[in-house]
């Protein structure tokens, strides 16, 4: 089962040889600590999304996240840290590369890049908690996600 944590990795290079150079764009849009604003997201499709508030998504993604981690532990019996970064790194990180595939368009926003990374980390929190006590990775997740929030998109 361990063959599972290098198949995003072997995807990612097989799609990657059938693109074509497109140019990359790195900005970082404007600063928004309004985490009561209400905002759009197609969380699970291209076509289709819906609206609430930047903090819901937040707890949305980062309670799926944890959800796919734990599903990923019980399912392959890999060990709660490697599911975690599976979990991890899936959810963070591959749906903004997928974006660009989709788009045809691969803008970086290197801050939004690491909130959706530390949002969806929380399984590692989970997983370095299990033998270690959930007090300090809870915090550490926590103080992490008040200094990254403000950059998140939605």
């Amino acid at each position: 089962m361990r063959f599972l944590i290098l198949a995003p990795l072997i995807a990612g290079l097989c799609v990657a040889r059938e693109l074509p150079a497109q140019r990359l764009l790195v900005s970082q849009p404007s600063r928004d600590c309004r985490l009561t604003r209400s905002a759009y997201d197609n969380a699970f499709s291209d076509r289709q999304g819906y609206w609430q508030p930047r903090i819901a998504w937040h707890a949305e993604y980062a309670a799926l996240s944890l959800a796919a981690a734990y599903g990923i532990h019980r399912l392959t019996r890999l060990p709660p840290m490697w599911s975690a970064a599976v979990a991890t790194v899936g959810l963070g990180l591959v749906p903004h590369i997928r974006g660009g595939i989709v788009n045809r368009s691969y803008p970086i926003h290197p801050m939004d890049w690491a909130f959706d990374l530390w949002d969806r980390g929380t399984p590692l929190a989970w997983a370095y908690g299990r033998d270690n006590g959930y007090t300090k990775p809870a915090l550490v997740w926590l103080s992490g996600y008040a200094g990254l929030a403000c950059w998140a998109e939605p």
